[in-house]
């Protein structure tokens, strides 16, 4: 960011620098939302996967008749 006053900028370069600003937030935005669904799509392939070692199941559920 600038080191200049607002009050020492001409309208143009206030504009400017507001919209660098705002850029740059829609940047910040948009790469953590990509970041959340990479993550999400990591997480469902793992689920996905097939298991090394299968989980210790109960007594199978009788089915009424």
């Amino acid at each position: 960011m600038r080191s200049i006053a607002p009050s020492r900028m001409t309208a143009e370069e206030r504009i400017a620098e507001l919209g660098n600003i705002l850029a740059t937030g829609l940047q910040r935005m948009f790469a953590a939302q990509s970041k959340r669904i990479e993550s999400s799509l990591t997480e469902r392939d793992q689920l996905a996967a097939t298991p090394e070692s299968m989980a210790p199941c109960g007594p199978p559920t009788e089915v009424p008749r």
